[in-house]
């Protein structure tokens, strides 16, 4: 009989999984109110906001996905407000989990994205 060296993780894996079975269906955060999304008095309106908390920390054509209008749009309201040009986003800046954890965790007050 041939040794199998993924024998314990198997048996592990197997074990932890009917072990957490039917705690996915347990709510272990607290439940309360859900505030609405912060306005900033200082910005006209959401849009404003957007953009000028992604701006050039997240592509131009995303932020312009997200508001649902054009780069071209996105770019007049940032001259607007005084930021400077569009600059190239680095590929690590432009991976998901680079979005997920730095750009869009630190937005999430401003809405839904």
């Amino acid at each position: 009989m041939a040794s199998c060296t993924t024998c314990p993780i198997l048996v592990c894996n197997l074990v932890l999984f009917i072990s957490t079975q039917g705690l996915a269906t347990e709510s272990t955060l607290p439940v309360g109110r859900t505030p609405e999304p912060a306005m900033f008095a200082h910005f006209p309106d959401r849009m404003h906001a957007v953009v000028w908390r992604n701006w050039n920390a997240v592509e131009t054509v995303r932020i312009a996905k997200v508001l649902g209008t054009s780069v071209r749009n996105v770019t007049a309201v940032a001259e607007s407000m005084g930021l400077p040009p569009a600059v190239p986003i680095s590929p690590e800046q432009n991976s998901p989990g680079f979005f997920h954890e730095r750009a869009h965790d630190n937005r999430w007050e401003i809405g839904d994205f």
